[in-house]
């Protein structure tokens, strides 16, 4: 495959849905130059971090990583990173404990982390050097319901509606504070004008992530087979929607083995002011040779498009400091950084 940002230029267009249902449009033309190549530190850590699945900066400089299939929930290591970390959070049902956690859903707090559990309760958890404390615990409604990806807004909490469109066409649902659910933004044209598609849910064919902007004021849904962006209000209409194009080739198209195109396809994160995506731009089949890193605005402009050297499944963005830290399955004693100052 060659270079996914060997294009010499990019269309951006932005379509934001006005009150009365009609649409504007707007095209944005790029520079006509190759974009930067992003330059990365490794460090090595002490601790093996085995099968890391989500990557958060808390207020008080901490890099947290939830980690799968082990006796402890996460690794946890000080900023700067000097590789010195320590894992923490016991798997189990006692005090401090954790059930089954949504690492999907997973955000910074000021002194640690906010996560959703298995039991019910989205937990405030504060991370010092000593270990990990549940600080607070909010009903999610959904004790007994795995959540896959909850996220705390300003009335409550959004989460992915797993099942498709046979009771409810909506991709999301919202439940407020005295845990009643409210099923919002349905599925885009693009996703469902292709019919049944041999069964596949309409979940799949329009799998996105979900990030909630930090004063919980509207969320982003960052799609991982189309190169869209579209932004929703706590109601889920659309605010925006960002489609970024490349001319050689159409994300919308499966592979000659059935595969869907991969985009955004790894957790993004996000500022009060921007949101960073990690984009494949390839087939599962693909030998993939960059990925790219897309900076936007909560307006849906794009900001900055850099190559990623490195093969990486994960990352976080300190916006704080301006560094960018990332991982891979495949290297379980490495974290790498990059200073993105010029980029944010």
């Amino acid at each position: 495959m060659n270079k996914p940002l060997a294009i010499l230029f990019l269309n951006l267009i932005c379509m934001v849905s006005c009150n009365n249902g009609q649409e504007r449009i707007k095209y944005i033309h790029g520079p006509l130059t190759t974009p930067d190549t992003l330059v990365f530190d490794s460090v090595e850590t002490n601790i093996p971090v085995f099968l890391p699945v989500k990557m958060a900066i808390s207020g008080n400089h901490k890099l947290v990583i939830g980690i799968d299939k082990d006796e402890f929930a996460f690794a946890v290591f000080n900023l700067p990173l000097d590789g010195s970390g320590k894992k923490m959070g016991y798997i189990g049902r006692g005090p401090d404990e954790f059930l089954k956690l949504d690492y999907a859903g997973m955000t910074p707090a000021q002194e640690g982390i906010c996560i959703a559990d298995m039991d019910g309760y989205y937990k405030t958890v504060r991370v010092t050097e000593e270990g990990m404390t549940i600080d607070n615990e909010e009903s999610t409604f959904m004790e007994g319901e795995f959540p896959n990806g909850c996220l705390k807004t300003r009335d409550g909490f959004l989460n992915v509606n797993l099942y498709g469109i046979n009771e409810h066409n909506e991709q999301f649902f919202l439940i407020d504070k005295e845990g009643k659910r409210k099923y919002i933004a349905p599925y885009p044209s693009w996703v469902t004008e292709d019919g049944d598609e041999g069964g596949i849910p309409p979940f799949f064919r329009g799998f996105s992530f979900r990030i909630v902007r930090p004063d919980g004021k509207q969320f982003a849904a960052v799609y991982g087979h189309q190169r869209k962006l579209i932004f929703y209000n706590l109601e889920g209409n659309i605010l925006n929607e960002t489609s970024v194009e490349f001319p050689d080739k159409s994300v919308h198209k499966k592979s000659s083995n059935g595969m869907y195109y991969n985009t955004y396809s790894v957790y993004p994160c996000a500022s009060n002011d921007r949101i960073v995506a990690l984009c494949s731009n390839s087939y599962p089949e693909d030998d993939i040779k960059f990925k790219e890193l897309h900076v936007f605005d909560w307006s849906g402009e794009l900001l900055s498009v850099l190559y990623v050297p490195r093969w990486v499944t994960m990352f976080t963005v300190d916006f704080g400091e301006k560094k960018l830290y990332a991982m891979n399955l495949k290297t379980e004693d490495k974290i790498y950084c990059a200073d993105i100052s010029n980029y944010l």
